[in-house]
């Protein structure tokens, strides 16, 4: 009687989580589809590749100061 009780409660949890499981992939998906509508990857790597090839020096500038700032924020104190 009790091994019963408890099958039938797994088998209740086993399903909320599949259930939650598929509400999970289905709001990562429409969010996922959302952000490539509203700005797609291509978009923003073609901009990038402008940037760098039109300003050089302007990019590897940023790219230092980016490292820098990152680079504080992530790493240790050393003082």
């Amino acid at each position: 009687m009790e091994e019963r009780r408890t099958e039938e409660r797994w088998g209740r949890v086993s399903e909320r989580a599949l259930d939650l499981a598929d509400r999970a992939r289905e709001s990562t998906t429409d969010a996922g589809e959302r952000l490539t509508r509203m700005a797609p990857v291509g978009d923003w790597m073609d901009q990038a590749r402008r940037f760098v090839q039109e300003r050089p020096l302007q990019a590897i500038a940023l790219t230092i100061g980016l490292g820098f700032v990152f680079g504080k924020l992530l790493g240790g104190r050393d003082d």
